[in-house]
């Protein structure tokens, strides 16, 4: 038998139920333009990342067929039962806090592998690790054994695998909104082993892909043995068929139906939740955004309450710990005497793999509180629609690069800048300058992506802007001097970015303070200054180069 079609086969029954997943190569998929928007606000409010508790519990119901070039099957997973058994690291800062997921089940159908036929039953274990602040998944480990009966023998069979994901594969992209597309990906670690008794001995070993673009293109009242739903209908933006249905009321999914075929395999699978049950934490915590998605450098207040779960009444004076996982910061906060709790933060420029069209991350703010009365936890969805930049200009020139996205020219820039009455340009190509005055209609230039921009202003102002950091540029370095502009939302040194472009040998700044230039000549220790978002470089290049932001 082909060692994959039993990997294959287990691995995307057990993990079909958390991700959306299809293969692609490395060239990304077209994702559709289109709006993400809330609809019904009832529902809405409910579709942000669901809080698990240690002892929630999801049973499913499987068919699966899988047709591979040596071998196929066509069986039933029964009594999947996935079910959270630990919270691990919640506390502390030196490890992301996640859920670990116990499953077990039943495997049974007919397997064929060249002229072996014969009958499959079996059981499976295993374990999925999932971040807590956004249901990523981190690791799976899935074990299965059982028995073959062919040619009137019955032969035992194992199965080990492990899956690593690098990034861990974030297929949500939290509060679900109604026609919002998001993007996927993952580079997939795979290792175990495989054997039919006598017959095979192998070990599983590989790397791969996963990844794509999901969207929400529906809400549907969905019927399985469970219930009837109502359900966000998720599906992938690809040639393959997969669709996905999760239920704010479940917090997990009620169905998914996969569909996948290539020139050497198909994979047909569906599952259906037969029965859930969620546990009541001991204690309720609730936790509110105002606003609820923010530009990066903003303020976002925080709100909740802390309340018995038995009784209902408010706790006073508990303490209620937030953490943002993403950066590992924490905030300490304590309740009033009606159980309210309130706390303002700044909010972080936070870049996930799950991009989507009207915002650029997002990340569970996790709320915890334990006491007396046992413990509680809330996880909310931060996100960061764009960056807030301001810029401090100082009376007379100053070097400045802008480094969002803008469909500004000089003109338009200097129209933002009170007090501004000239921008200009350093073109590398022919060492010269364009100035445009503010104003007028001559020299007017587009601002280019990754370029620094001299300008002068009559009096001290400030620049803001709120919009998309830039993410990708290609910029032509000729010989001799060059404008650049670092736009990275970390610092650099004068060093490490020469260094970083081919064939650079100076770096130099403009202080607008001082109005006096630093240079530092690369491969030497002095005058290797600091670089930090937006600031304008001269670098001096022996020959040309294209830099794409390295440094």
């Amino acid at each position: 038998m082909r060692k994959e079609c039993i990997a294959v086969l287990v691995l995307l029954i057990i993990m079909g139920n958390f991700f959306h997943s299809f293969f692609i190569n490395s060239t990304a998929l077209d994702a559709k333009n289109v709006k993400g928007n809330p609809y019904d606000n009832n529902l809405f409010n409910q579709t942000d990342i669901p809080t698990w508790t240690i002892g929630d519990t999801w049973t499913y119901e499987s068919s699966v067929f899988f047709e591979g070039e040596n071998g196929s099957f066509d069986g039933y997973i029964e009594d999947l039962v996935q079910t959270v058994v630990k919270l691990v690291n919640l506390m502390q800062n030196e490890t992301i806090p996640f859920f670990v997921v116990n499953l077990s089940g039943n495997i049974s159908g007919e397997l064929a592998y060249g002229i072996i036929t014969g009958d499959v039953e079996g059981s499976i274990q295993g374990e999925l690790i999932v971040r807590l602040s956004d249901l990523a998944i981190i690791r799976t480990e899935i074990k299965s054994w059982g028995e073959i009966d062919t040619f009137l023998l019955t032969f035992d069979y194992g199965l080990n695998s492990t899956l690593l994901f690098q990034p861990p594969l974030e297929n949500y992209d939290f509060p679900l909104k109604l026609e919002d597309n998001w993007e996927v990906f993952s580079h997939v670690t795979s290792k175990g082993s495989f054997y039919i008794e006598g017959l095979i001995n192998e070990s599983l070993s590989g790397d791969s892909l996963m990844g794509g673009f999901m969207e929400f293109i529906n809400i549907q009242n969905i019927s399985v043995p469970a219930g009837i739903f109502e359900s966000c209908q998720l599906t992938a933006l690809n040639n393959e068929s997969f669709d996905y249905w999760y239920s704010p009321l479940v917090k997990n999914s009620v169905k998914s139906v996969i569909n996948m075929s290539s020139d050497n395999s198909t994979v047909n699978l569906e599952m259906n939740l037969s029965s859930y049950s969620l546990i009541n934490q001991q204690i309720n915590i609730t936790q509110q955004f105002t606003p609820p998605s923010v530009y990066a450098n903003e303020y976002a207040n925080i709100t909740g309450e802390v309340r018995n779960t038995t009784t209902g009444d408010a706790i006073p004076n508990a303490s209620v710990f937030l953490r943002l996982p993403c950066n590992n910061q924490v905030w300490n906060v304590t309740t009033n005497n009606l159980g309210y709790y309130h706390t303002m933060i700044m909010a972080p420029l936070i870049h996930d793999n799950t991009p989507s069209n009207d915002d650029i991350g997002s990340d569970g703010i996790i709320a915890w509180t334990s006491g007396i009365y046992g413990d509680g936890c809330r996880i909310t969805t931060l996100t960061i629609k764009g960056i807030n930049y301001t810029f401090s200009l100082t009376e007379e020139w100053n070097l400045i690069s802008i480094p969002t996205e803008n469909i500004w020219t000089a003109e338009t820039l200097g129209q933002n800048i009170s007090g501004c009455t000239v921008v200009s340009i350093f073109y590398g190509n022919n060492q010269t300058f364009i100035s445009h005055v503010v104003g007028s209609p001559h020299d007017d230039f587009p601002i280019v992506d990754g370029v620094g921009y001299f300008m002068y202003v009559t009096n001290d102002s400030n620049l803001s802007m709120r919009n998309l950091p830039l993410n990708n540029i290609n910029i032509t370095i000729h010989p001799e001097w060059n404008l650049i502009g670092w736009y990275h939302d970390y610092v650099t040194t004068a060093e490490s970015l020469g260094a970083a472009i081919a064939n650079c040998t100076v770096v130099s700044m403009f202080d607008g303070v001082s109005k006096n230039f630093t240079t530092h000549v690369v491969g030497t220790p002095h005058d290797d200054f600091t670089i930090e978002t937006g600031m304008g470089l001269f670098i001096y290049a022996t020959e040309t180069s294209i830099w794409q932001g390295e440094g």
